[in-house]
């Protein structure tokens, strides 16, 4: 976890099998890397692969940062209910991210997912560009709720939704923002 940082440069790590081993599982365990109340900071280069959660996950104010160049893969196995997530950005205040060139693989769950529950403040100014998201359980780019005002553009997601669930029953992008 990188917390109350700025101008942090999270490179060139293999971040691994870290799980959650309290129940009930809560947002934050069992994940690769997270930036919580973070800002323009820079997660470059990782292999962050077979986390029980989720891979990587901007939450809580974190501001500016740039996700890019990362390999994930195979994460989310310990959600029940598929709702892992390869890249993850929600809480109050998470704004103007840059998620980019990421390859998004495999995981138990969606691929890349900005998402605020609904009737809270939302998300906004995130940009989730040239991603390839590929053979996710979900759908491999998920908009959801509260999270509006995004730009998501040529990423290359196919071969998601493996788990058929709704609402989207073949799915690789999906968009359920509110606004």
């Amino acid at each position: 976890i990188v917390q109350l940082a700025t101008q942090a440069l999270i490179s060139h790590n293999y971040v691994h099998d870290n799980l959650d081993k309290i129940a009930p599982v809560t947002l934050g365990d069992g994940t690769g890397i997270e930036l919580l109340t973070t800002s323009a900071s820079d997660v470059s280069h990782n292999i962050v692969v077979r986390n029980g959660l989720g891979g990587i996950q901007l939450r809580i104010a974190s501001r500016e940062n740039v996700v890019h160049h990362n390999r994930i893969e195979e994460n989310g196995f310990q959600s029940a209910t598929l709702d892992g997530v390869g890249i993850l950005a929600t809480g109050a205040g998470t704004n103007d991210n840059r998620i980019e060139h990421n390859d998004i693989t495999g995981n138990l769950g969606r691929g890349v997912m900005l998402s605020r529950p609904a009737g809270t403040v939302p998300i906004t100014g995130n940009v989730v560009a040239h991603n390839r998201a590929y053979n996710n359980q979900r759908a491999g780019v998920a908009i959801m709720d509260a999270a509006t005002g995004s730009l998501v553009a040529h990423n290359d997601a196919r071969g998601n939704n493996l788990s058929r669930l709704p609402p989207c029953y073949q799915c690789n992008l999906f968009d359920r923002s509110v606004g």
